[in-house]
This record gives C-alpha cells, structure tokens and sequence, in this order.
C-alpha cells in the first residue's frame, strides 16, 4: 500500500489540471459567478436565497459531471460503459448523506468515509460502472490502507473551502458586503472544490494504475 502518497496524489492532481487548464479556468469563472451572485443578493437582502442556492448547487453537479467525465475521457477511462450524470448523482447524494451523518455522530467517522469514497464519482463514470453501491463499494475497497496520504492530500484541497466557507459566513454576519473580498473568497472556495474534483480522478487513476499493469501481466 506504499504505492500512494499524499505527494504523488497531488502531483497527479496538478497534472490533471495542467492537462486541460482552460476547462478548469472556464469551470471556476462559472461557479464563482454564481457564488457571488448569491451571495451579493443574500447581502442586499433579496428573497428567493433558497432557489438561488439550489440553482448554484445543481449548476455545479453540472460542471462536476463535465469535468470528470472529461478528464476520464481524456485519460481513455471512459467510454460508453461508463455511468452518466444520474449515477453520479445518486453516487454523491448517498455518500454525502453517509458522510453528514457520520460528521454529525462523532465526526471522525464523516471523516473516514469521506476518504474511504473519494474515488466513488470517478468509478460512477469511468468504464466497468456496474451500479450505484458498486462504485461506493469498489472506492471504499480500493482506499483501503491508504487513508492518511488521501487524508492529507484532501485536506489541503477542501481546507481551502472551509477556510472560505468559514469566513465568508463570518463577514456576513458582521454585514460586510465588500464585493473584491467576496470574489476572492467565492473564487476560494471553488478552486477548493474544482481542485478536490481533479484530486478523486486522481486518487481513482492512482490506485487503479497499479491494478491495471498487474492485470497485463498475469
């Protein structure tokens, strides 16, 4: 279990980012956008706060689906056995609720399943997809023994998102509105999120690699 490293699922996190940076560029403008035009109405005190969050968060699914799929893609991982924006969705919603629920009891255990189904949305959409619990399943399996290098590797993606989450929520209470500190933490708060996104393509062609070279030559 030696093969992967906090290191190594950074470096293929950067790499995939490098692969295509304009898709990640393009993914980040509209999803800041977004953020920022809710967060802007929610300053001025506009109605509808709870239909705008919901539009941002299927936007981003969206965009999820978009940019895992593509990098799969380009990676030769998906084809058309691959799960589409439904599996992936059911895929995030079970496991985001298995998460919460872990966070809520004794947090620890959110955490650990929040590592143990980082890959689940890359085996949703790359080839082999054989349904909603496989794919969990299959994540859970294949980070086995391998949860302190995720761990790290995770944590300095979606650190990001907390740190701006926390803050954003902060200057809103005080009724802070500034709207250069908002960009700069909406766009924050995504780059967290886009760079989690590349890192479980990562992780899922990191430890599926060594599987895949194993295979050709038994």
């Amino acid at each position: 279990m030696s093969d992967l490293t906090a290191s190594s699922i950074l470096a293929e996190t950067v790499s995939l980012i490098r692969r295509a940076p304009l898709r990640a560029i393009v993914a980040l403008v509209v999803t800041t956008a977004l953020a920022v035009g809710v967060d802007l109405a929610a300053a001025n005190g506009a109605g509808g706060a709870a239909e705008l969050n919901l539009i941002v968060s299927v936007a981003n699914l969206i965009i999820q689906f978009w940019l895992t799929a593509a990098l799969l893609e380009d990676l030769g991982l998906r084809t058309s056995s691959g799960g589409g924006f439904g599996a992936m969705f059911l895929v995030g919603l079970l496991t985001s609720l298995g998460i919460i629920a872990g966070l809520i009891l004794l947090i620890i255990p959110g955490i650990v399943l929040g590592i143990r189904w980082s890959a689940s949305v890359p085996y949703a959409l790359a080839d082999g997809y054989d349904g909603v619990s496989d794919a969990i399943g299959r994540s859970w399996r294949s980070t086995q023994g391998r949860a302190w290098p995720i761990f790290l590797a995770l944590l300095l993606c979606y650190g990001l998102v907390l740190g701006a989450t926390f803050t954003l929520g902060f200057l809103q209470g005080l009724g802070e509105d500034n709207m250069a500190v908002i960009i700069v933490l909406d766009a924050g708060l995504q780059l967290g999120l886009i760079a989690g996104w590349h890192a479980a393509v990562a992780i899922y062609t990191l430890v599926e690699r060594p599987r895949g070279l194993s295979q050709v030559f038994e």
